[in-house]
């Protein structure tokens, strides 16, 4: 019997995870593999099995530590003094963010993020989301 060889990948049900990349080799024999899906598929799985919806899983934001500024328009130097790449256009100021230029209106936080990015944030957002920090 010849001797058999084969490469492949598998991929799982998802179509975005690389579950295996392999070579086989089986002598007069039949190869099996038993590959299990990933751990996203997985959930997906369990989710449908339980009837419930499937899509955005849930997470909690960190407890991290920032630093923040209003932006009231008369605070502008102390903010450019604060941080880097803001520019001042009327009552706006231009942010450079990892995301690209971002606007901040009158009353938006500026904060600054975990790696000393900036980006504005919407009073109401603010509000929800941060609780003033203990020193």
């Amino acid at each position: 019997m010849p001797i058999m060889e084969m490469e492949f990948e598998i991929w799982c049900e998802c179509g975005e995870c690389l579950l295996m990349e392999t070579k086989v080799s089986s002598k007069g024999g039949v190869a099996h593999l038993v590959v299990e899906p990933c751990p996203r598929c997985l959930e997906r799985a369990y989710d449908r099995g339980r009837g419930e919806e499937v899509g955005a899983m849930r997470y909690r934001k960190r407890p991290i530590v920032v630093e923040a500024m209003q932006w009231l328009g008369d605070n502008y130097d102390e903010i450019e003094k604060w941080g880097n790449g803001i520019r001042r256009v009327e009552t706006k100021l231009l942010l450079e963010t990892l995301e690209g230029t971002m606007t901040a209106d009158l009353g938006d936080w500026i904060i600054k993020g975990v790696k000393g990015e900036l980006y504005p944030c919407k009073p109401d957002i603010f509000d929800l989301t941060y609780e003033p920090a203990q020193t």
